[in-house]
């Protein structure tokens, strides 16, 4: 008789036990999938940004703005701050 209560009570144990390692995992899982999906939804975020970026940069005529007029030095500025001449 007191085999047969040692006996359920470490067959009580071990499916309780595998109970909760199971829904610990089964929540792990879930959090990773999660995870995954924000993930997916920043990387696709970005690559759309990118695309964007890309198609307008394609789109913008540099001879037209004329940008090399823009970008002439200009000797009265000066860039470093350490000289004060």
């Amino acid at each position: 008789m007191p085999g047969l209560y040692i006996i359920t009570a470490f067959v009580l144990i071990s499916i309780s036990c595998l109970a909760f390692f199971r829904w610990k995992k089964e929540a792990m899982e879930k959090q990773h999938l999660r995870v995954l999906i924000n993930l997916a939804d920043n990387f696709n975020e970005h690559q759309a940004q990118i695309h964007k970026r890309q198609t307008s940069l394609h789109r913008y005529d540099f001879l037209r703005y004329n940008l090399s007029e823009a970008i002439v030095k200009q000797p009265k500025i000066i860039l470093d701050s350490t000289s004060n001449t």
